[in-house]
Protein backbone atom coordinates (compact mmCIF):
# COMPACT_ATOMS: atom_id res chain seq x y z
CA UNK A 1 0.00 0.00 0.00
CA UNK A 2 1.59 3.37 -1.16
CA UNK A 3 0.86 5.79 1.33
CA UNK A 4 1.36 9.87 0.82
CA UNK A 5 2.89 11.72 3.03
CA UNK A 6 2.25 15.33 4.20
CA UNK A 7 5.66 17.33 5.03
CA UNK A 8 4.59 19.74 8.32
CA UNK A 9 6.50 23.23 6.93
CA UNK A 10 7.08 25.55 10.46
CA UNK A 11 8.14 28.80 9.79
CA UNK A 12 9.67 31.08 13.05
CA UNK A 13 8.93 34.83 11.87
CA UNK A 14 10.64 38.25 12.58
CA UNK A 15 13.92 36.36 12.49
CA UNK A 16 16.11 39.36 13.20
CA UNK A 17 14.01 41.39 15.23
CA UNK A 18 16.42 41.21 18.40
CA UNK A 19 18.94 38.83 19.79
CA UNK A 20 16.66 36.69 22.19
CA UNK A 21 13.99 36.26 19.52
CA UNK A 22 16.54 34.94 17.31
CA UNK A 23 18.42 32.81 20.19
CA UNK A 24 14.93 31.11 20.65
CA UNK A 25 14.20 30.11 17.16
CA UNK A 26 17.42 28.80 16.56
CA UNK A 27 17.11 26.62 19.53
CA UNK A 28 13.95 25.49 18.35
CA UNK A 29 15.07 24.54 14.69
CA UNK A 30 18.05 22.58 16.63
CA UNK A 31 15.30 20.93 18.75
CA UNK A 32 13.46 19.75 15.40
CA UNK A 33 10.41 22.37 16.24
CA UNK A 34 10.84 24.83 13.52
CA UNK A 35 11.83 23.91 9.75
CA UNK A 36 12.90 27.31 8.99
CA UNK A 37 12.47 31.00 9.39
CA UNK A 38 11.49 34.35 7.93
CA UNK A 39 14.45 36.39 7.91
CA UNK A 40 13.13 40.44 9.15
CA UNK A 41 16.05 42.37 6.76
CA UNK A 42 15.41 45.82 8.57
CA UNK A 43 15.11 44.20 11.77
CA UNK A 44 17.65 45.32 14.51
CA UNK A 45 19.65 42.20 14.44
CA UNK A 46 19.05 40.89 10.99
CA UNK A 47 23.27 40.93 10.46
CA UNK A 48 23.97 38.27 13.39
CA UNK A 49 20.58 36.22 12.27
CA UNK A 50 21.90 35.64 8.74
CA UNK A 51 25.23 34.66 10.56
CA UNK A 52 23.06 32.53 13.08
CA UNK A 53 20.77 30.97 9.65
CA UNK A 54 24.29 30.39 8.25
CA UNK A 55 26.03 28.80 10.56
CA UNK A 56 22.99 25.95 11.69
CA UNK A 57 22.02 25.67 7.99
CA UNK A 58 18.31 26.78 8.82
CA UNK A 59 16.45 27.39 5.46
CA UNK A 60 15.51 30.92 5.19
CA UNK A 61 12.62 33.06 3.65
CA UNK A 62 12.48 37.19 2.85
CA UNK A 63 10.08 38.05 5.90
CA UNK A 64 8.47 41.35 3.36
CA UNK A 65 8.40 44.47 5.48
CA UNK A 66 6.35 47.24 4.86
CA UNK A 67 4.76 48.31 8.30
CA UNK A 68 7.63 48.37 10.74
CA UNK A 69 10.84 50.12 11.10
CA UNK A 70 12.45 52.00 8.37
CA UNK A 71 12.76 50.82 4.89
CA UNK A 72 15.82 49.31 3.30
CA UNK A 73 15.42 50.62 -0.30
CA UNK A 74 17.79 53.90 -0.07
CA UNK A 75 15.82 55.72 -2.96
CA UNK A 76 13.09 55.58 -0.79
CA UNK A 77 12.64 59.80 0.20
CA UNK A 78 10.70 60.81 3.36
CA UNK A 79 7.53 61.54 0.74
CA UNK A 80 7.14 58.43 -0.08
CA UNK A 81 3.55 56.57 0.49
CA UNK A 82 4.95 54.18 2.58
CA UNK A 83 6.71 56.06 5.37
CA UNK A 84 5.57 58.36 8.12
CA UNK A 85 6.80 61.07 10.03
CA UNK A 86 10.48 60.32 10.93
CA UNK A 87 11.27 57.96 8.37
CA UNK A 88 9.83 54.76 9.37
CA UNK A 89 6.65 52.74 7.72
CA UNK A 90 3.38 53.60 8.61
CA UNK A 91 2.91 50.58 11.03
CA UNK A 92 0.40 47.81 10.82
CA UNK A 93 -3.03 50.35 10.72
CA UNK A 94 -1.42 53.39 9.03
CA UNK A 95 -0.99 50.87 6.55
CA UNK A 96 -3.77 49.02 6.40
CA UNK A 97 -5.76 52.54 6.06
CA UNK A 98 -3.22 53.75 3.67
CA UNK A 99 -4.50 50.47 1.14
CA UNK A 100 -7.76 50.67 1.76
CA UNK A 101 -8.05 54.13 0.53
CA UNK A 102 -5.63 53.93 -2.51
CA UNK A 103 -2.81 55.91 -1.27
CA UNK A 104 0.10 53.34 -1.92
CA UNK A 105 1.90 53.82 -4.92
CA UNK A 106 2.67 50.14 -6.16
CA UNK A 107 5.81 51.44 -7.45
CA UNK A 108 7.48 52.15 -4.53
CA UNK A 109 6.08 48.86 -2.80
CA UNK A 110 8.32 47.28 -5.38
CA UNK A 111 11.59 49.23 -5.05
CA UNK A 112 10.91 48.43 -1.28
CA UNK A 113 10.99 44.43 -2.02
CA UNK A 114 13.59 44.63 -4.37
CA UNK A 115 15.63 45.94 -1.72
CA UNK A 116 14.62 44.24 0.83
CA UNK A 117 15.25 40.69 -1.39
CA UNK A 118 18.56 42.13 -2.46
CA UNK A 119 19.76 42.64 1.32
CA UNK A 120 18.54 39.04 2.28
CA UNK A 121 21.00 37.68 -1.09
CA UNK A 122 23.59 40.10 0.80
CA UNK A 123 23.11 38.70 3.71
CA UNK A 124 22.80 34.99 3.25
CA UNK A 125 24.54 34.73 -0.20
CA UNK A 126 21.82 33.15 -1.54
CA UNK A 127 17.84 33.15 -2.70
CA UNK A 128 15.04 32.98 0.11
CA UNK A 129 13.28 29.66 0.09
CA UNK A 130 9.85 31.63 0.48
CA UNK A 131 8.41 34.92 0.68
CA UNK A 132 6.43 36.16 3.52
CA UNK A 133 5.25 38.91 4.46
CA UNK A 134 5.60 40.77 7.90
CA UNK A 135 2.09 41.33 9.71
CA UNK A 136 0.54 39.95 6.64
CA UNK A 137 1.63 42.56 4.46
CA UNK A 138 1.68 39.95 1.61
CA UNK A 139 -2.10 39.83 1.70
CA UNK A 140 -3.50 42.84 2.85
CA UNK A 141 -6.60 43.49 0.26
CA UNK A 142 -7.22 46.94 -1.33
CA UNK A 143 -6.11 49.09 -4.19
CA UNK A 144 -2.26 48.65 -4.66
CA UNK A 145 -1.96 45.84 -1.59
CA UNK A 146 1.24 43.95 -2.27
CA UNK A 147 0.09 40.34 -2.85
CA UNK A 148 3.01 38.38 -3.35
CA UNK A 149 5.35 40.55 -3.32
CA UNK A 150 4.89 41.80 -6.49
CA UNK A 151 8.66 43.12 -8.74
CA UNK A 152 10.13 40.65 -5.96
CA UNK A 153 12.07 37.65 -8.90
CA UNK A 154 13.92 35.08 -7.04
CA UNK A 155 14.95 31.41 -7.31
CA UNK A 156 12.39 28.36 -5.44
CA UNK A 157 10.33 30.71 -3.18
CA UNK A 158 6.63 30.10 -2.84
CA UNK A 159 4.74 32.51 -1.03
CA UNK A 160 2.97 31.47 2.17
CA UNK A 161 -0.04 32.60 3.38
CA UNK A 162 -1.41 32.88 6.50
CA UNK A 163 -4.44 30.39 6.33
CA UNK A 164 -5.14 27.72 4.39
CA UNK A 165 -8.99 27.96 2.73
CA UNK A 166 -9.56 24.05 3.11
CA UNK A 167 -9.15 24.32 6.85
CA UNK A 168 -12.31 26.55 7.33
CA UNK A 169 -14.53 24.46 5.53
CA UNK A 170 -14.20 26.32 2.63
CA UNK A 171 -12.97 24.22 -0.42
CA UNK A 172 -9.35 22.98 -0.97
CA UNK A 173 -7.22 24.71 -2.44
CA UNK A 174 -3.47 24.34 -2.69
CA UNK A 175 -1.00 25.80 -0.27
CA UNK A 176 1.25 28.15 -1.21
CA UNK A 177 4.54 27.56 0.44
CA UNK A 178 8.09 26.97 0.16
CA UNK A 179 8.77 25.52 -3.25
CA UNK A 180 5.60 26.40 -4.66
CA UNK A 181 6.06 27.93 -8.51
CA UNK A 182 8.77 31.08 -8.71
CA UNK A 183 5.54 32.86 -11.12
CA UNK A 184 3.67 33.03 -7.92
CA UNK A 185 6.30 36.01 -7.18
CA UNK A 186 6.18 37.55 -10.10
CA UNK A 187 2.62 38.63 -10.26
CA UNK A 188 2.43 40.48 -13.54
CA UNK A 189 -0.97 41.18 -13.22
CA UNK A 190 -1.81 43.75 -10.99
CA UNK A 191 0.21 42.37 -8.00
CA UNK A 192 -2.56 39.51 -7.47
CA UNK A 193 -1.71 35.76 -7.35
CA UNK A 194 -2.97 33.05 -9.56
CA UNK A 195 -6.07 32.04 -7.90
CA UNK A 196 -6.78 34.30 -5.76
Amino acid sequence: MNESRVRLVVTGDDFGYCPLRDQGMVEAFLAGALTGVSLLVNGASADTAAQLARRHRIPAGLHANLSEGRPVSPGLGSRTSLIGPGGFFLGKMGLRKALAEGRVRLPEVREELRAQLSRFQDLLGQEPTHVDGHQHVHVLPGRGAPRCAPGVRGGPAGVRGPVHPGACGGRPAPLRVAGAPAADLRSGSGGRCPGR
